[in-house]
């Protein structure tokens, strides 16, 4: 049976089935943090499902920087969870293609693309670290991630947002839910 874990260390080198469990994961992982904010509940279903949909990506790398090592994990890959990552070590990525790249293969993975992967990752992580957030930093980025392109929303979930905003109610929750 296979378990889903959110042990984001890079103890083996990914397989398929690791890539659709980290999306399936990350989904999950942005959803349960969308409905902890009071502001995104009280909108229709529309407008949640709207906001997601054009937010999704943004919040998923928030949530990440969350989730992984800084240190230790970025020196041998891109941490998938449940312990697999993508390699970025010469021998690693060597092992990878060839037990991925197979003769029956449609899609084959290419050694240049996995290093292209690899310096986009750790220049943006580089850059995420250097602002040196803290958690309630990382909260309010989050937040502000979910919640940006509301003039998409319907005339209700713009006037709604906007009002939350104006009145500064409620906060980001910065509570330790994601570690």
């Amino acid at each position: 049976m296979f378990v889903l874990e959110r042990r984001y260390t890079c103890e083996r080198v990914f397989d398929t089935c690791d890539i659709a469990f980290y999306w399936y994961r990350t989904f999950v992982t942005c959803a349960d943090y969308a409905n902890l904010i009071p502001q995104f509940r009280e909108l229709s279903k529309e407008d949640q499902c709207q906001l997601f949909r054009l937010n999704f990506a943004t919040l998923s790398w928030c949530i990440y920087i969350e989730l992984i090592d800084f240190g230790i994990t970025l020196l041998k890959g891109y941490p998938f969870g449940n312990g697999s990552y993508a390699p970025w070590l010469s021998d690693d990525i060597e092992e990878f293609l060839k037990k991925h790249n197979t003769p029956t293969r449609l899609f084959k993975v290419k050694k240049q693309a996995m290093e292209h992967y690899k310096d986009f990752i750790i220049n943006l992580l580089k850059f995420i670290k250097n602002l040196s957030l803290d958690e309630k930093e990382i909260s309010l980025f989050k937040m502000l991630s979910l919640f940006q392109q509301e003039e998409q929303l319907t005339s209700q979930g713009y006037i709604q947002i906007l009002a939350s905003l104006a009145h500064g109610e409620r906060h980001a929750p910065y509570d330790d839910y994601i570690r």
